[in-house]
């Protein structure tokens, strides 16, 4: 009888191992499949400013973040560049602090997304209180899964680019429509530490994972103003700048959305 327990207790603790172990080992695309509401982008190589935005140049320069140039320095003076494409955990959560020119520097989702908007844009958004040249904040904006889309629109959110923050994570809004929210975002949820990659979401997604279900709300968001776009893509003071009779215009969100 206490060979016989004795095995049984044996069997449970090598099931109880096997288990745990999985455990520790699996990735996040092991578990990705089981959250319904959103696709993601992980490849440079499968991104395209181009599905977020009307303007050639504009576009280009959201390809060239996906590759990895976000406007990222390892050093105070902002002289080496750091590379950080999508797919790529390379945005740190601690030790040396990136570099943003403009004297803005951190760690993790916030100096990422600041280095995307310098890299659209030539300014930094900092904490939503910066003495800005080309860019305009906007705040309260809120509500649910069902009127998310309507208050964007209605608080004039109009720029792919944009930067928003809410309570704990920045992240860079590429477009949206009634249907859900395409973003941007360095050390994203699903994907480990400082991992890097588009979120394509429903608002359903978006509310719940990356607003807390209402607990974490969106604080600020801040977008470049109309006379901006205008001397940036359309008067051809950017290098690459298209003469355009119009300013870049988002795009609505890629087909492609998890319904």
């Amino acid at each position: 009888m206490k060979k016989t327990f004795g095995t049984l207790v044996l069997m449970i603790c090598m099931i109880l191992s096997v288990m745990r172990f999985g455990a520790v080992e699996a990735s996040a695309e092991d578990w990705k499949q089981y959250l319904e509401g959103a696709e993601w982008i992980t490849d440079p190589e499968l991104a395209s400013g181009s599905e977020y935005t009307t303007h050639p140049y504009l576009s280009a320069k959201l390809d060239e973040v996906f590759h990895g140039n976000a406007a990222l320095y390892t050093d105070y003076e902002c002289t080496e560049l750091y590379s950080a494409p999508i797919g790529s955990n390379n945005v740190p959560n601690w030790g040396e602090m990136l570099c943003v020119p403009g004297n803005q520097r951190g760690w993790s989702c916030y100096i990422y997304a600041n280095g995307v908007y310098y890299a659209l844009f030539g300014e930094c958004p900092g904490d939503g209180d910066n003495e800005y040249a080309c860019s305009e904040v906007i705040r309260g904006v809120a509500g649910t899964p069902d009127t998310l889309f309507d208050a964007m629109t209605a608080a004039g959110v109009t720029q792919t680019g944009a930067y928003c923050r809410n309570y704990s994570h920045s992240f860079i809004i590429l477009s949206y429509d009634e249907n859900g929210i395409a973003l941007l975002d360095g050390n994203s949820i699903n994907g480990g530490d400082g991992f890097i990659q588009i979120t394509e979401a429903t608002w359903d997604y978006f509310y719940e994972y990356f607003l807390g279900g209402g607990d974490n709300p969106i604080d600020h968001i801040v977008q470049p103003t109309r006379e901006c776009l205008f001397g940036l893509y359309l008067n051809g003071t950017a290098e690459g700048g298209a003469k355009e009779s119009e300013p870049p215009k988002m795009l609505l969100q890629r087909n492609s959305t998890a319904k």
